[in-house]
């Protein structure tokens, strides 16, 4: 293995220590939170399981800046929250595909990125997206360097959905 896969195996194990250890954090910061939730409604709102679960992924990105994006393989229709918008130099509100996501990539990254993208398509495989690149901010001309990590889904060997977070490891 290259140092610099030793080096993606390591911020990425970081990643998910972080993502993994984040719950203990939001024990403390989330009594605070859910507190104020409760006197702002004048008593405890029911945190059921799916509540629970969205409330501690929002935390764990925003804890640890996680970027969370989707792509649909079959139309390359991609969908990005602001902090991956912003990792690419682009405002909120900014329309994306897949043309803009490899615009964004650097030049000589992009074999890796579209090797790796290759192969988390490939029904064959395991279905897991696990790269390191740099982007160049579209606007702002901005180098960044991105580890990304994301999951395949497939339904007949077809490839139907994936999901993804990116993280400024600049």
């Amino acid at each position: 293995m290259s140092n610099d896969a030793d080096e993606l195996t390591v911020r990425l194990a970081r990643m998910n220590r972080l993502v993994v250890d984040f719950e203990r954090v939001w024990r403390d910061r989330g009594r605070i939170k859910y507190s104020a939730t409760r006197a702002a409604v004048g008593g405890w709102p029911p945190l059921d399981g799916w509540h629970r679960s969205e409330t501690l992924l929002q935390a764990a990105t925003d804890l640890v800046g996680l970027a969370i994006y989707a792509w649909d393989p079959k139309t390359n229709q991609l969908r990005w929250d602001a902090r991956l918008k912003a990792l690419w130099g682009l405002p909120r509100d900014a329309a994306v595909d897949y043309d803009v996501f490899m615009a964004g990539v650097h030049p000589e990254d992009r074999p890796i990125v579209e090797a790796a993208i290759k192969q988390c398509v490939n029904p064959d495989g395991d279905g897991v997206y696990c790269v390191e690149y740099r982007v160049i901010g579209i606007r702002d001309a901005v180098e960044r360097r991105v580890a990304t990590r994301g999951y395949t889904q497939f339904m007949n060997r077809e490839p139907v959905d994936f999901v993804g977070v990116a993280l400024d490891v600049t």
